[in-house]
């Protein structure tokens, strides 16, 4: 009887972790990525967040980012009638070693708006890097909306 009683509590234990973790898995308010591309090098010096909701503003993004990229890579299709594409871009860093990614999209239901979350990372102090000028981006497809749309790092 022993053996039952510590199992059933360490069943009951766990059951508020499996909760959460399902509850995280199927969030409503996550909003899903449906492809994304990513780099170091572009034609992007400059930070920029962007909002990409046509196929000419797509194409001449697609252009600029491989801009010194030969062949450059074909431009992915888009259906800008279901969705749309969302950048992050670091601009111009001096060496090796930076990086910046879209964390998460998340609807803010009090707001009525969209949550971009950006993560921007930096080489530690004293670490060695390659020595080349680098332009970190993350550009990722998700579905179309006509919510507000908010950047936050």
């Amino acid at each position: 009887m022993r053996t039952v009683s510590w199992s059933l509590v360490g069943l009951l234990a766990l059951a508020p972790v499996c909760a959460w973790m399902n509850a995280q898995e199927k969030a409503p308010d996550k909003i899903p990525i449906l492809n994304e591309w990513k780099g170091i090098h572009c034609g992007v010096e400059k930070p920029a967040q962007l909002i990409i909701r046509d196929a000419k503003a797509w194409a001449d993004l697609w252009a600029k980012v491989h801009s010194s990229v030969e062949p450059k890579p074909a431009l992915p299709e888009v259906d800008f009638q279901k969705q749309i594409v969302v950048a992050v871009f670091a601009g111009t860093k001096r060496t090796g070693g930076y990086s910046i990614r879209i964390r998460d999209i998340r609807h803010d239901a009090k707001a009525d708006k969209l949550l971009v979350f950006v993560e921007e990372t930096s080489p530690p102090p004293g670490s060695i890097t390659i020595q080349v000028l680098t332009q970190p981006y993350h550009m990722v497809l998700m579905p179309k909306t006509d919510k507000p749309i908010e950047f936050r790092r």
